[in-house]
């Protein structure tokens, strides 16, 4: 039989002398190795919402430095006088002849703005309904970066750099960093792991 690791409680000793958490191993049926031993504290319901509120925050502080990634790179485009008419051909990614591709704390924003995520089950991005982007505020880089007629060198150095920017908020709020295509991040329940509560 395999074992499971139990939490039992902060207030008891690990050893005479020592204070500490006591961690039991007791079998899959669910069992407490000993019966006089408690369940799960209220200690440790605390610890669990802290380790949440925890989380919680560190991805509001994310958001918060997509969200700036964001306005540097539109400020960016600005400079380079290209305007989008918002056909919405590129969003059916198959029939345009590319792939989107997002990274981790990309998907955390867009996450935490507009979830339940919706699935990929086509070629075309789900959030374009009747010619129209429905998420376009909380857009990806590549939706932003993307255009028709454009430069593709000015556009590959901006993508380069932020992509750089995401890597290194990754690195400093210790958030695993992902390059995916877009199907793959809305239809891979693994990697929302990542990012949900």
């Amino acid at each position: 039989m395999s074992a499971a690791q139990f939490i039992i409680s902060d207030r008891f000793s690990a050893a005479p002398g020592r204070s500490g958490r006591i961690i039991c191993t007791a079998r899959t049926t669910g069992t407490l190795p000993h019966k006089n031993v408690p369940a799960l504290t209220k200690a440790d319901s605390i610890l669990s919402m802290k380790s949440k509120k925890s989380k919680n925050e560190n991805n509001a502080k994310i958001c918060a430095e997509v969200r700036q990634v964001y306005d540097w790179l539109d400020s960016q485009l600005k400079l380079l006088n290209i305007d989008c008419s918002a056909c919405g051909k590129c969003c059916d990614f198959e029939s345009f002849g590319h792939k989107l591709f997002i990274t981790s704390p990309e998907l955390l924003y867009f996450y935490e703005n507009l979830k339940p995520l919706k699935q990929m089950p086509g070629p075309a991005c789900p959030y374009m309904e009747n010619g129209k982007c429905t998420a376009r505020d909380f857009r990806f880089a590549g939706c932003r970066i993307f255009f028709c007629k454009a430069d593709d060198e000015k556009i590959n150095e901006l993508s380069e750099l932020v992509i750089k920017k995401f890597k290194a908020l990754c690195d400093e709020f210790n958030f695993p960093y992902r390059y995916v295509e877009l199907s793959a991040a809305l239809n891979n329940p693994e990697l929302l792991k990542l990012i949900e509560l």
